[in-house]
């Protein structure tokens, strides 16, 4: 949810008649409420501490840094009217519809009496609420894109708010969490051309579907008792080592192709008993089975994730 959040707020808008095109750099700043908040905890959990956003007409992509490395990116083509998610840890790239309204979608708000100054734009302030986490952000009254050739994308709401600010690229948001406040502010606006070149995939990695941008989503096969005995002694064998008295589940990772077989296996996020470890070796080893998932009734490559409990 953390990585959805922070790929919602640095949207840009865009207008038909004052037509930008070039890159704005923005940093991230975290304000925490109280002493007794961990705010490098918090810049740890952070996506990137920087971003830069570039954008034309039909195609945007913004890229995330931290100490200097690229994290994570995710790129906009028109023409497939996909969001391409690519995150350096990994060696594919995900994608999603960005014609899917249930990605996201919010209500907003706009106070145009309400402005304020940044780099010396003027920006008039919106407000969502998404999630739980309020948010006030800043757009150019001034610094505008083609809003109509991003038509249809609605994750977000994010075309409808383009229109309705008219264009405005986003200078600033503040976003209230439970025990501390997030800025991202521009730091700098390039007005530039950019091509269409600027906004192509890596040819090394491969592109796969999200669980999201899935019609119907991958199914386990039904086990066999051999495959259920497997999954048990191996899950008994692992929790025999170790002292816990919470139920622990691990999220495997992993691409299933259109014919059902496994690749990039891994985990979502390790443990600290190692039981990542044992729930890779279950899927190696138990030969359980999964229906591929489909979208307009075909079966695709896609990321999955698959649960197992310990």
């Amino acid at each position: 949810m953390k990585l959805f959040f922070l790929t919602f707020m640095v949207f840009i808008s865009v207008n038909a008649s004052a037509q930008f095109s070039g890159e704005i750099t923005y940093e991230y700043k975290i304000i925490p409420d109280n002493n007794s908040v961990n705010i490098d905890s918090l810049y740890n959990s952070l996506t990137g501490s920087s971003s830069v956003y570039v954008i034309t007409d039909s195609y945007y992509k913004s890229t995330y840094y931290k100490n200097g490395e690229m994290t994570y990116s995710y790129t906009y083509h028109d023409e497939t009217k996909r969001m391409y998610d690519e995150q350096a840890k990994l060696d594919y790239i995900t994608y999603r519809d960005s014609r899917d309204s249930s990605l996201g979608g919010n209500q907003f708000e706009i106070f145009k009496d309400s402005t304020i100054n940044i780099l010396g734009y003027e920006a008039v302030l919106l407000k969502t609420n998404y999630d739980g986490k309020a948010t006030k952000s800043y757009y150019s009254t001034t610094q505008k894109v083609n809003y109509e050739t991003f038509k249809g994308h609605k994750v977000a709401n994010w075309y409808n708010r383009l229109k309705a600010l008219d264009g405005g690229i986003l200078l600033k948001s503040i976003t209230q969490y439970e025990e501390h406040t997030e800025i991202l502010t521009a730091v700098n606006v390039t007005e530039r051309q950019v091509s269409r070149e600027e906004f192509n995939l890596p040819n090394d990695k491969d592109v796969v579907a999200s669980f999201s941008a899935l019609d119907d989503r991958v199914e386990l096969d039904s086990p066999s008792r051999d495959q259920i005995r497997c999954y048990q002694q191996m899950v008994q064998k692992a929790v025999s080592t170790i002292e816990k008295k919470e139920t622990i589940t691990i999220y495997l990772q992993f691409i299933l192709d259109e014919n059902g077989e496994i690749s990039e296996l891994g985990v979502l996020e390790r443990d600290k008993y190692g039981l990542y470890l044992a729930a890779i070796d279950i899927l190696k080893n138990c030969g359980l089975n999964f229906k591929p998932g489909k979208i307009n009734g075909q079966p695709v490559a896609s990321e999955t994730y698959f649960p197992v409990e310990f």
